[in-house]
């Protein structure tokens, strides 16, 4: 029987679409890997969860695709190695044809150079990357929970993160703002690049809010009665 599905994001905007779902809790993790696990384990003891995803925006490896697309983790790799649920995924892919599927990378680090996702792509054969996946599937396998990857993404691989953006997350999962404009302030050069990164931002979180209108209000979560 459902009871709720845990959804785990980086930051509160994503938290905030997830909720959307009536049968869905969610969590920010705020970039900090030990906040987020001990969180992730109160959550899990207090309460009857039934599947875990790993759920908000991500960057993508493959040159093909493109900011707004949904994608679904099918394995993960990283600091991690994992499979994602294929009923989940299965069910997912019923209610949402468009969407693109593979494998993620997840180390907790912010992958912002082209460079580097091109590297991890070759090397890992990983479509997309984010920073909470790996932890996400640590604790599902602890407590032998199905667990999925279902993202939105924000960034492109032919697209470099400015630095801004690596100190952008609080550890409530709010966006650090003194933080952003005292790195735009020391190297306004990457204000062109900023731009260009909160646009697409934006679009891909807009996209994220049509979650319970595409996936419905238990994620697409399949009935494993």
């Amino acid at each position: 029987m459902l009871n709720h599905i845990l959804a785990v994001t980086g930051i509160d905007r994503e938290a905030r679409a997830a909720a959307q779902c009536e049968k869905v809790l969610s969590l920010a993790g705020g970039g900090n890997s030990i906040r987020l696990e001990d969180s992730l384990r109160r959550i899990m003891q207090g309460n009857t969860i039934s599947g875990l995803v790993s759920f908000g925006l991500a960057g993508a490896l493959d040159p093909d695709l493109k900011v707004g697309d949904w994608v679904v983790g099918t394995h993960l790799t990283g600091s991690f190695e994992a499979d994602c649920n294929s009923e989940w995924q299965a069910s997912l892919e019923k209610a949402f044809p468009n969407l693109k599927k593979g494998i993620f990378y997840s180390d907790g680090s912010l992958v912002s150079d082209i460079g580097q996702k091109k590297q991890i792509q070759e090397k890992e054969k990983a479509i997309a990357v984010d920073m909470e996946s790996h932890i996400v599937a640590r604790i599902a396998e602890e407590y032998h929970c199905p667990f999925i990857i279902l993202r939105v993404i924000s960034d492109q691989a032919d697209h470099m993160l400015p630095p801004a953006f690596s100190v952008a997350m609080q550890p409530d999962g709010s966006i650090a703002i003194p933080a952003l404009l005292k790195s735009l302030l020391c190297r306004p050069s990457q204000l062109p690049a900023f731009v260009t990164t909160a646009r697409a931002a934006t679009k891909a979180l807009k996209e994220l809010g049509r979650v319970a209108f595409i996936f419905g209000g238990s994620l697409g979560f399949p009935d494993f009665s």
